[in-house]
């Protein structure tokens, strides 16, 4: 199972700029990534969970499996 948490920031330097958005992922691989609209933060999720490999996801760091345990 591929499972990936983040930090999701939206900001703005000041009222009359647009939203930013600002994806952190959390563990080992912390390398922010900006994002100037929902859909391309969107889409790069999706291709990020159609295509791991591709995207850079590690396949080693998603193979433990957390049924019937608590949160690690």
């Amino acid at each position: 199972m591929l499972q990936n948490a983040y930090l999701l920031r939206f900001w703005r330097s000041s009222a009359r700029n647009d939203w930013r958005i600002t994806l952190i992922p959390v563990g080992e691989d912390s390398t922010e990534q900006h994002f100037g609209t929902l859909d391309d933060l969107y889409r790069h999720l999706q291709e990020s969970y159609t295509n791991p490999i591709e995207a850079g996801a590690d396949p080693r760091r998603h193979t433990k499996s957390h049924e019937g345990r608590g949160r690690v």
